[in-house]
């Protein structure tokens, strides 16, 4: 699922940084068996590119643990 989206316009050899904030609650789902929202221990991927074709994507995986 998208979490978050910052269309960003460089020129050739320029570099910006770019923030996007992503809370714990974005990643949540809704549990039926516990009635309570959950957020899973799984490895989640980040992809940055300049479209969604593969070959254009850097990624980045992150891990949130504990409750």
């Amino acid at each position: 699922d998208l979490k978050g989206f910052t269309r960003v316009s460089l020129g050739p050899g320029e570099t910006k940084t770019v923030s996007l904030e992503i809370s714990a609650q974005d990643l949540a789902y809704w549990d039926t068996d516990t009635n309570a929202w959950e957020i899973e221990e799984i490895e989640y991927m980040v992809y940055v590119g300049s479209s969604s074709r593969k070959d254009d994507l850097l990624t980045q995986r992150f891990k949130i643990s504990g409750k």
